[in-house]
């Protein structure tokens, strides 16, 4: 079974589902670990009621950001991780992590990248980005972590067309339904397949 773990940020609402998702039929993959930069993120306390290992790692926690990394890395391979997914994760991937699941760590950005991506882009910037375009259509895409910001190869992408009259709010709601969805098949088509690649 295809053990993940999740690096995320905050609120987690994205854990929560890919931690439903996990419990559905057939079961093809588990969340092994939780880990959260934020010490008082509610991920954490998500990933506790569900019973899933959840560990805070921080630079202010370990002394500097190489340590926090180190940290991050000894804890994935400690709960045997085959794939590393960033769900809301809003720090850089660090070299020992990067380095150790090369090729094995995703992350979910809700645009259609290239457009609306790279630093600074996450969040409410992102939605904004758009509206601000002439975009007639939005989506999510799963791509691979590289050392820079939104930059890795595309795994997987979905787009759907949205009235921008209805403002940023109607756009975020989107956009999650879009995420959950394209993440979750895209999870249970690496498990199944034994791929991380694309066209998954």
């Amino acid at each position: 079974m295809l053990q993940v773990g999740v690096l995320t940020s905050h609120e987690g609402s994205l854990l929560q589902s890919l931690i439903n998702d996990s419990r559905l039929e057939p079961v093809v993959f588990q969340i092994g670990v939780v880990i959260c930069n934020n010490c008082d993120a509610n991920a954490l306390r998500r990933a506790q009621s569900s019973g899933i290992p959840a560990i805070c790692i921080n630079a202010k926690k370990f002394g500097t950001p190489e340590r926090a990394d180190r940290a991050i890395f000894t804890t994935l391979e400690k709960f045997r991780i085959d794939l590393v997914f960033l769900a809301g994760y809003l720090r850089p991937v660090g070299p020992a992590t990067l380095g150790g699941f090369q090729g094995r760590i995703l992350n979910s950005h809700p645009s259609l990248l290239p457009k609306h991506g790279g630093k600074g882009m996450f969040g409410s910037y992102v939605f904004q980005s758009i509206l601000e375009t002439n975009d007639e259509a939005s989506g999510v895409t799963i791509h691979h972590v590289d050392n820079k910001y939104d930059t890795g190869p595309t795994l997987a992408q979905e787009d759907f067309h949205f009235n921008r009259d209805q403002g940023v709010d109607a756009l975020i709601c989107a956009t999650k339904e879009c995420e959950k969805a394209l993440v979750t098949r895209t999870i249970r088509n690496i498990a199944e397949n034994g791929v991380i690649g694309p066209n998954v």
